[in-house]
Order: C-alpha cells, then structure tokens, then sequence
C-alpha cells in the first residue's frame, strides 16, 4: 500500500487505525480487521490495548482463516482524556505473532454469543 504523504510501500493498518480513530466518537464501536500477525505489531498492540475497552478478539472460522489468516479486534473507544495501557490486552495482542497462539488461543466469529 503505497500513502498519499509519498512513504515508500509497506503496510498501514496503524496509519489508518489512528486516522480512523479520530472521527470514532467517544465510547463509539471499532470493528478492526487485519491479519492476524499485524495485532503483534507493537504500534497497533499498545494502540489497540490503550484507546479501547470492551475488547473482542476473534479470528476468521477455521474454513476462512487458513485462506485470509486474518482476525477482527471489537472493543469500544474509551471516553476519558486519560488512557491506561491495558496490559493484559497488550501482551495478548503481542502473542498474536504465533499462528500457533492463535489457532489455540483465539475464539472463531463462529463462537461468538
């Protein structure tokens, strides 16, 4: 993906993330779909894991995720000028880097409730 500010070509899921975010309003819905290696990026992990609450991370079924490997971050933009890290969050995010972990650890949109 090549950026409008003439950046060389590389990924930008966390240049859009952080543009996109600001006309999120407050305690309004993210819908956040990358593959599911990016979420390990330290960058979009501390991002996702400090401006979002309510968190939901699934990965496509098991019939879609061998093809598109990608996984969908839900949580809700949190209200307060202050923002603490989610930790937790974070390291869970960083994990993401193994298809392993998340082939174990991540629930498929088809368990969703």
């Amino acid at each position: 993906m090549r950026g409008d500010d003439g950046d060389s070509a590389d990924r930008k899921e966390y240049k859009f993330l952080v543009q996109t975010n600001k006309y999120l309003a407050k305690n309004g819905l993210m819908i956040y779909v990358i593959p599911s290696y990016r979420f390990a990026d330290k960058k979009i992990a501390r991002y996702l894991a400090t401006h979002f609450d309510h968190v939901g991370v699934f990965r496509f079924t098991d019939d879609d995720y061998a093809d598109f490997k990608q996984s969908v971050f839900i949580g809700r933009k949190k209200a307060g000028a202050l923002k603490e890290t989610n930790k937790k969050l974070f390291d869970f995010l960083l994990n993401m880097e193994s298809p392993e972990f998340v082939e174990q650890k991540v629930s498929t949109m088809d368990k969703v409730v």
